[in-house]
């Protein structure tokens, strides 16, 4: 059942999140002959940072950059700037205040498999900037891992067909899911036991988190 699943994994649930930084990127000739110890500190963070995810497109605000990191916004701005129109790694979409980093799914994945292409499909689908997908796909595509290269395809497949006909098939999550703009707790419905009770909630009880 759901509730045996979440169980067993609850330690992965409540943990967190794992991001792997290859021990190249301090021996990458950018970094080294460019990059300033802001900008490593800034890079690192982009692919570190709690909103990150496995895709490498994620929303985040200028604010939350700066609060997280301890700059001014206007350093937070500056050093955005500097990664798009100077180093051309990120992709910042003003509309939408989504990241994309170029190269990240070359990076942050080790080893494909189905659980892996199935999380980038559903991360792909919460993207609300479509024009960030070609952004990633220009290193993707020469991954030597096959899920990568798997969902390379698909995300063309999508691309094509959302610039064709710009039809809902590619609604974002965040415009569909209705809890948006209601009052109910996180994780609700699809994480409640056959009493109605948050699973989530009664493990971290029962497990001291709580």
């Amino acid at each position: 059942t759901r509730e045996q699943w979440i169980r067993k994994h609850w330690k992965v649930i409540f943990m967190g999140i794992k991001r792997i930084v290859d021990t190249g990127f301090w021996e990458d000739e950018k970094v080294m002959e460019m990059f300033s110890p802001e900008d490593k500190l800034f890079f690192l963070y982009l692919m570190t940072n709690p909103h990150s995810t496995q895709l490498g497109i994620y929303k985040i605000l200028d604010i939350q950059m700066a609060f997280e990191i301890g700059y001014s916004k206007e350093a937070i701005k500056c050093l955005l700037d500097r990664f798009e129109n100077k180093y051309g790694i990120i992709k910042y979409s003003e509309s939408t205040k989504e990241i994309a980093i170029k190269n990240y799914l070359n990076y942050s994945i080790i080893r494909g498999g189905k659980p892996v292409y199935d999380l980038l499909v559903k991360e792909s689908k919460r993207v609300r900037d479509k024009s960030l997908f070609d952004f990633i796909l220009q290193g993707a595509e020469k991954s030597h891992i096959s899920t990568v290269i798997d969902f390379c395809g698909y995300l063309k497949k999508q691309n094509d067909n959302h610039n064709d006909n710009h039809n809902d098939n590619d609604t974002s999550w965040y415009d569909t899911q209705t809890h948006r703009n209601t009052n109910r707790p996180p994780y609700s419905g699809a994480y409640t036991n056959r009493d109605g009770d948050n699973i989530f909630l009664q493990i971290a009880k029962e497990e001291g988190i709580l």
